[in-house]
């Protein structure tokens, strides 16, 4: 049996909080949350009744506390007395999000946090799964599209994503429309659009916002992600709406072009979410405080 596990047991134990005894042994929430739950497989039963209030200890966990406390408070004590300057374990900080914006925007931006020895695991998936992971203690921090409904989490508008209309440079079918065209949406049956869904989530985004209608074209290429779509478009595949931040480089360097700049672009409000029990001197504060450092240039 790892004394680790039996630390943060009791940690929770005397605690009653998840997020309290996170703090209290320099680790991640999640961190706790995984210890606890591999404890409860060792074991074979469950020692904690996860409720709104807290961690409220089981009967097998008042006799486990029992069993252990003394044994561990005099290791814990022994170790102090003969190691002056324990080096602080790395803590862990747990952040999900959506996976191109992951790997463009912020993995990036975290290099001082590495610096500093807090470890990173980044996880992908869809908002709805995300909030529910941090909710659950699954997650530190998560970059969400949608806006949090509980009152224990908190989010924080990150930037806004805009999202433009592209296409590869002198396209064909593209090459005779007027711009009167382009403003109407009048695109001709040669133009392929590319995306990442057979029901065009981003393409009926912006049809609803600049011409006020649903697309009349069907994905002539669904492919796995937006940054395959912006590939396609690259290698003159055929159209698509992409969010700025994952093609601006490409913009500058005239890999693709925008079709057509509407006078109202459409964009959605990202935010940073967290639980409110979080600290903002702890790893999971200054990551936050890198990754909305790094939104202001996003």
């Amino acid at each position: 049996m790892h004394l680790d596990l039996l630390r943060s047991f009791m940690a929770v134990y005397r605690t009653g909080s998840f997020s309290r005894s996170a703090v209290h042994l320099g680790l991640s929430q999640p961190g706790v949350t995984s210890q606890i739950q591999n404890l409860e497989r060792r074991l074979g039963f469950p020692l904690f009744d996860r409720t709104a209030q807290g961690a409220v200890p089981l009967p097998r966990a008042h006799a486990l506390a029992k069993d252990v406390a003394t044994h561990l408070d005099s290791l814990e004590t022994l170790w102090s007395r003969h190691i002056d300057e324990l080096e602080p374990m790395e803590p862990t900080v747990y952040i999900g999000g959506p996976a191109e914006l992951l790997g463009v925007a912020v993995i990036p931006s975290l290099s001082e946090c590495l610096t500093m020895g807090i470890r990173i695991h980044a996880v992908h998936g869809l908002p709805g799964g995300l909030l529910k992971g941090i909710g659950a203690g699954k997650y530190d921090l998560v970059i969400s599209t949608t806006k949090p409904g509980r009152d224990d989490l908190r989010g924080t508008p990150l930037f806004d994503e805009e999202f433009v209309l592209v296409a590869p440079p002198d396209y064909r079918p593209l090459a005779d429309l007027s711009e009167c065209a382009r403003a109407a949406g009048d695109f001709p049956p040669q133009c392929r659009m590319i995306a990442y869904a057979p029901d065009l989530p981003v393409v009926r985004r912006y049809w609803r916002t600049v011409y006020s209608r649903l697309p009349d074209m069907t994905g002539a290429m669904i492919v796995p992600d937006l940054r395959s779509v912006l590939n396609a478009v690259k290698a003159g595949l055929g159209i698509s709406v992409l969010p700025t931040y994952l093609c601006s480089t490409e913009l500058d360097r005239r890999e693709i072009e925008i079709v057509h700049r509407p006078e109202t672009i459409p964009f959605n409000t990202i935010y940073l979410v967290e639980r409110r029990s979080s600290s903002a001197d702890s790893a999971v504060g200054r990551v936050r405080s890198a990754v909305i450092e790094a939104a202001r240039t996003w």
